[in-house]
């Protein structure tokens, strides 16, 4: 391991991914809201506004059945000409009624059994997705601060090496760095005097 400094190439890149990791999380943590939105107005949907719609018309299709049995008893009473009438549209509005009550009955246990298939499906869900929410809540923000203490670590370094005096140029000027042999003090007019 040598004593140089470190190689910091990028700090952007990191800063960067500092970024993506916070759009990513907001992203994630907006997608599980419209999630949980939706799936509270489905619950809302099956188990409050389809229950009480089927309920009405129930009600009323058992008021049809009702009055249509009335008319029908009302027909066969009448006579004419000392005959009784077939009753054949009473008849008809009688199965008619008959029939839309059946496919009402259907309607409200359909509602009630997919009712209790979303309430399972949605405590499902939250189960599963306890984990990513926990990660949202907890360890992203753990991790955003980890990468905001190494962001300033390395701003700080960096700035650091720039402040450093450089002695290259004094070093270079001298003999010494240059590899020159320094002459003694008294050597160059001694030998000028040989002459």
């Amino acid at each position: 391991m040598t004593g140089g400094p470190a190689r910091v190439s990028s700090i952007d890149a990191l800063a960067q991914f500092k970024a993506a990791l916070a759009l990513f999380a907001d992203e994630v943590d907006r997608a599980l809201s419209e999630v949980q939105q939706e799936l509270h107005r489905l619950r809302y949907w099956l188990e409050s506004e389809q229950p009480q719609y089927w309920r009405i018309q129930l009600q009323r299709g058992f008021d049809r059945v009702a009055q249509a049995r009335m008319q029908l008893s009302t027909c066969k009473m009448r006579t004419v000409a000392g005959r009784t009438p077939a009753c054949i549209e009473e008849q008809i509005a009688l199965r008619s009624a008959k029939q839309r009550l059946q496919f009402t009955q259907d309607q409200a246990e359909v509602v009630r059994r997919w009712s209790i298939k979303v309430q399972h499906e949605a405590d499902e869900y939250r189960g599963r997705i306890a984990a990513l929410e926990e990660c949202l809540a907890r360890d992203v923000p753990r991790a955003m601060a980890i990468l905001d203490r190494m962001l300033r670590a390395l701003e700080a370094y960096t700035e650091q090496t720039h402040e450093q005096p450089d002695d290259s140029n004094t070093e270079e000027s001298s003999p010494q760095s240059q590899g020159l042999p320094q002459s003694p003090p008294g050597h160059a007019e001694e030998s000028h005097g040989d002459e």
